[in-house]
């Protein structure tokens, strides 16, 4: 009998259609998982997991809800990570998918649902397309997806739900005009400055720091738009959404970088030109970035690296980490590496990865550090969404409820203009499986769960102790949830953090 696992957000239609679907698939003989089957008191996030890895397949609902939803997102890169079958389901959008999850998805055929469509219709159709899709991952899309009009309406917009993660695509298509530079609700902040700063002089490292969700991919991908309006060549990749296959050993990766390279910069040169000498790796990738793109370029090249902490439990991280230090280095001797230009982005802390400070590249060059909204930004991001908030006051008393977390301000924001609650229900039910908090605050269980020391570690700074762990301190920092300039200072970022962990860890 083969198993199926169904990802969605528990909105509507999402929720109705789903109930459909698992009841007809149950009935042409499926195993099917969705999350009200947990049982009262198992651990639903053993159980969701353990479902999962046991499917054979993952349907995923797909709507402008859901795709703001940090638990689907985390369901569809399990599967993916672990080669499950895919089967998307569009509820009503259209449209590119978020960074995330396209690159997740991009390979994986998909049903197209709209209101035309019954829900016993749309079961029928996923009934008859899960063999097709575990049996071949090539097969052609039409031969599953229903061709449709989706409702205007349903499509995403700038005033869409926010999304837990940075999309690059919103601002890095300049030329071709078709992406909006910059959305209605980002909001500059001194760190903007700072960036555009150091792309504007060329700086040869800056390496860009925040907690996750604070803003810091948003930050790089407009620096990347910047550098590609000033009239420069600019490459953008986040390490996190790269193929598992391609990040072997060190090799693989800078072959990898090096196609890539090639694609963004619209170089002749074939990478495997560069590799046909015997300097090695790291000798290659230079030399394919000296004399493939450097040589014709005489305006400043920018390479920006996100979410490097993927790398730092690499076997080759110091290799890696080594040669950006020495094309930090080349520029005092070599005239063309005096216009390469590195940005790192990272949450985690790359000490105790790096064994040797002197070949490092994160003790050189510029430093920025993106923290929470202060009071100023949170007040002209609640402008821009009409003033839902009643003034000064509540301005404060929300800072202090979530600690400037930026992707849960706007959430609550937009939760507020779009009037689904009101200023003192937003703070009195936080905890409530309808509050727009509650899908992060499972997912952050769920995070938590998977690293039994470092949510230790977190109870004890609920309880007002120290952090006694240099690593688990870093580690709870990257995420978000304490603040605090050190391992004595640790505290939880935010009231709603402190109130929501006590209770459930």
């Amino acid at each position: 009998m083969k198993q199926v696992f169904i990802s969605y957000r528990h909105v509507n239609p999402d929720e109705n259609l789903v109930r459909v679907v698992a009841a007809h698939l149950k009935a042409c003989g499926y195993s099917v998982f969705i999350d009200v089957d947990i049982r009262l008191g198992e651990d639903w996030v053993n159980a969701i997991e353990a479902a999962l890895l046991n499917s054979d397949c993952l349907v995923v609902f797909l709507s402008k809800e859901s795709i703001g939803s940090d638990m689907v997102r985390s369901e569809v890169n399990i599967a993916h990570k672990n080669g499950k079958h895919i089967l998307p389901i569009r509820i009503g959008l259209t449209g590119d998918l978020p960074y995330d999850l396209g690159a997740y998805l991009h390979r994986s055929q998909c049903l197209v649902w709209n209101r035309e469509i019954s829900a016993g219709q749309l079961a029928v159709l996923i009934g008859e397309a899960i063999p097709k899709v575990t049996v071949s991952k090539t097969m052609q899309a039409q031969e599953i997806s229903y061709k449709g009009e989706t409702d205007p309406y349903d499509r995403p917009d700038a005033n869409a739900v926010p999304l837990p993660s940075s999309d690059p695509r919103l601002v890095a298509s300049i030329e071709s005009g078709t992406l909006q530079l910059s959305s209605p609700f980002y909001i500059r902040r001194e760190a903007d400055a700072i960036g555009e700063q150091c792309l504007d002089s060329a700086e040869a490292t800056t390496i860009v720091r925040g907690p996750r969700q604070m803003g810091k991919s948003s930050l790089l991908a407009r620096l990347h738009a910047r550098a590609q309006q000033l009239g420069r060549k600019s490459f953008y990749v986040d390490f996190q959404l790269v193929d598992s296959t391609h990040m072997i050993d060190l090799d693989h990766l800078f072959r990898f970088l090096a196609r890539q390279f090639q694609r963004a910069f619209n170089v002749s040169t074939d990478p495997i030109k560069a590799w046909e000498g015997l300097d090695g790796p790291k000798g290659n990738i230079t030399n394919y970035i000296e004399d493939a793109i450097l040589a014709s370029e005489h305006t400043p090249v920018h390479v920006i690296f996100d979410e490097a902490e993927r790398l730092f439990e690499m076997p080759y991280r110091n290799d890696f980490f080594s040669t950006l230090r020495g094309w930090h280095n080349l520029r005092a001797t070599n005239s063309r590496f005096s216009r390469f230009c590195v940005f790192i982005g990272h949450a985690d802390t790359p000490l105790g990865w790096i064994q040797d400070i002197n070949q490092s590249p994160f003790n050189v060059g510029q430093r920025i550090i993106l923290n929470g909204f202060e009071a100023t930004e949170v007040a002209e991001l609640n402008r821009r969404y009409g003033s839902p908030l009643g003034g000064d006051d509540e301005i404060r008393q929300l800072i202090d409820f979530l600690g400037g977390h930026a992707y849960l301000t706007r959430l609550a924001l937009y939760a507020l203009a779009r009037r689904q609650c009101s200023f003192t229900e937003l703070m009195q039910f936080s905890h409530d499986p309808n509050s727009p908090f509650s899908d992060h605050l499972r997912h952050m269980i769920w995070m938590l769960s998977k690293t039994p020391e470092i949510r230790d570690s977190f109870q004890q700074i609920l309880l007002g102790r120290p952090c006694q762990d240099e690593t688990h301190y870093q580690c709870l920092w990257a995420v978000g949830l304490i603040s605090g300039e050190t391992r004595a200072e640790a505290r939880p970022r935010s009231q709603l953090y402190r109130s929501y962990f006590s209770r459930h860890l």
